[in-house]
């Protein structure tokens, strides 16, 4: 249930006494039609907040922390292991997502950003994917998964949109189309 309009994460979990109550886990309201990502261990979530920053929460409610992306942050996955995570950033202006994906490798303290293009097997130009929307990653951590919307114009003018689901290899950074 919403509390103040807003949703908030939280946990159920038994070992940590919380009983048949939510025990609240970060102060920060989700965003809306967000979804939270949480490690492979459940000990760490990241999550987009309403005012669309980053937020980290360790789910055994030692706290929460906003990494100071205010207006930035449209969808963001965390790795099994959580030693990577990946986000899509949005236009502060449109509220649209963009069409690159940041990936952080945490361990090596490093990050790269990804411009997302369709796959072109026939040594064509590539096309850049016009929008993406949710992203999530393999349990390594070294593939993200994403859905697209993929445009291109016909020589007689007539534009085509196609929503896919595609993935990138985080290490060679090679596109493949998976559906769509």
């Amino acid at each position: 249930e919403a509390v103040d309009g807003n949703y908030y994460l939280g946990r159920r979990e038994a070992a940590f006494g919380d009983g048949t109550g939510v025990t609240a886990i970060s102060n920060y309201a989700l965003a809306p039609d967000s979804r939270p990502s949480v490690s492979g261990d459940g000990s760490t979530a990241v999550f987009v907040s309403s005012a669309h920053d980053l937020i980290v929460a360790e789910t055994n409610g030692a706290g929460s922390l906003a990494l100071g992306l205010t207006g930035l942050v449209h969808s963001a996955s965390i790795s099994a292991d959580a030693k990577h995570v990946v986000i899509i950033f949005r236009n502060p202006d449109t509220g649209l997502p963009i069409d690159q994906i940041a990936y952080i490798d945490i361990e090596s303290d490093s990050s790269v950003l990804i411009p997302l293009y369709l796959p072109v097997a026939d040594g064509g130009t590539a096309l850049k994917i016009r929008t993406v929307d949710e992203i999530d990653l393999s349990p390594d951590g070294q593939t993200a998964i994403f859905d697209g919307l993929a445009e291109t114009t016909l020589a007689n003018g007539l534009t085509l949109r196609s929503w896919s689901i595609f993935a990138v290899d985080l290490r060679t950074r090679q596109i493949l189309s998976l559906a769509g």
